[in-house]
């Protein structure tokens, strides 16, 4: 891999890191450390760089590209890509940049830009598993 994009460390025995093959972020790939040895995960098909990559503590992978956002959880085989929200402080939301995803607990945090017909707004999505990103943005700028 030419660039790590992310790393997530669960334990001790345990972790991710998320890397592609160039620095626009094609061809990416994540690998998962248990206990000795790296295994290659199972991503689904992504339309842009990848961007972010975070574990939440109900054992369900995050991974953001420019404009996407995927879950995997624990119960299911594959990847579900999460719909973004539509509105953002009372404004339609056109198109989004993901820039950075964090783990708390079961919720995730994606650092993200809203494209709006006024122009533009930074925000913070906070999500668990069983939600949709729908849920009222944290505008910040």
């Amino acid at each position: 891999l030419a660039r790590h994009r992310s790393l997530v460390v669960v334990s001790s025995s345990e972790a991710y890191v998320a890397g592609a093959a160039s620095d626009e972020g094609s061809s990416a790939r994540v690998w998962r450390f248990d206990v000795d040895r790296w295994s290659a995960v199972e991503l689904p098909a992504l339309t842009g760089a990848l961007e972010g990559l975070a574990r939440t503590a109900d054992g369900t992978l995050w991974l953001a590209t420019r404009a996407e956002l995927w879950k995997k959880t624990p119960a299911e085989a594959g990847w579900q890509r999460v719909a973004l929200p539509t509105e953002v402080a009372g404004a339609a939301a056109s198109g989004w940049e993901l820039y950075a995803l964090g783990a708390s607990g079961d919720t995730v945090w994606v650092s993200a830009r809203a494209v709006l017909a006024s122009g533009e707004r930074r925000v913070v999505l906070a999500l668990g598993a069983g939600e949709a990103a729908g849920s009222a943005p944290l505008v910040w700028e």
